[in-house]
């Protein structure tokens, strides 16, 4: 942490950690809602496909700075104060100082459960592989996804439980005028992330729906020919390319 007597270089180091850690946060976001963004404005439902449209023209036409103005002061700045916090499920609370949740403690034999998890998700991915090679040959669809989440899910929780349940959390205790314990988002950091989430992904989702709309209508019709529902239409044909 940073504070009035560290050093210049460790004030610059905390800024690098902070930046690669908005960074990685806002393109996973950034990326998710403008991919669904730009799937919504090609969508038949006149209502989806407006709002879609709305968003991405009010967004890129809006200045980033003012947004980001608008998330810290007009938002995140009007929430309640420790005392009154909106409390969320889970023990998570909001307030005007930011998003306090539960923070993870972990105990001997967590990494035992980590490398359980990194078990399951190489096996996923091998019988992805392997459920391709099989409907390429026999044209019998695996169900990949049933398969990789009981393995994502059952692998680990039987040896979380084998091992003694090594994680715990605790929980935010309000104390004086703010919480203690748990993980604390600062508003600073959240205006921030949303900010750049939610202004890059208007880009993005153009970028989706222009690149969708390159496909020549005669795969998705020849799709339909071969009996795909819409759904399959775009996540086989249409989205890989």
């Amino acid at each position: 942490p940073y504070d009035t007597l560290s050093t210049y270089g460790q004030a610059f180091w905390v800024g690098v950690v902070n930046t690669l850690y908005v960074s990685l946060l806002g393109i996973v976001l950034a990326t998710i809602l403008g991919f669904v963004v730009g799937i919504a404005r090609l969508s038949p439902n006149w209502i989806v496909s407006k709002v879609a449209t709305s968003y991405v023209e009010i967004i890129r036409n809006i200045p980033l700075l003012l947004q980001l103005l608008f998330w810290y002061n007009a938002v995140l700045k009007t929430l309640p104060v420790p005392r009154a916090s909106i409390e969320l499920p889970g023990g998570i609370y909001l307030n005007n100082r930011g998003l306090i949740i539960p923070e993870i403690q972990l105990y001997a034999g967590a990494g035992t459960v980590g490398l359980a998890v990194l078990a399951a998700s190489i096996f996923c991915v091998a019988f992805w592989f392997y459920a391709r090679r099989a409907q390429n040959r026999t044209g019998k669809q695996l169900p990949v996804l049933w398969v990789s989440l009981a393995a994502l899910i059952g692998l680990p929780l039987i040896v979380f439980l084998l091992v003694g349940s090594p994680v715990s959390f605790v929980t935010p205790e309000l104390k004086g005028f703010n919480y203690r314990g748990g993980h604390q988002l600062y508003p600073e950091f959240a205006a921030l992330l949303i900010g750049l989430s939610v202004y890059t992904a208007s880009f993005i989702a153009e970028i989706v729906r222009s690149g969708i709309q390159a496909v020549p209508k005669g795969q998705t019709e020849a799709a339909h020919a071969l009996g795909l529902a819409p759904g399959k239409t775009l996540r086989l044909v249409i989205v890989p390319q």
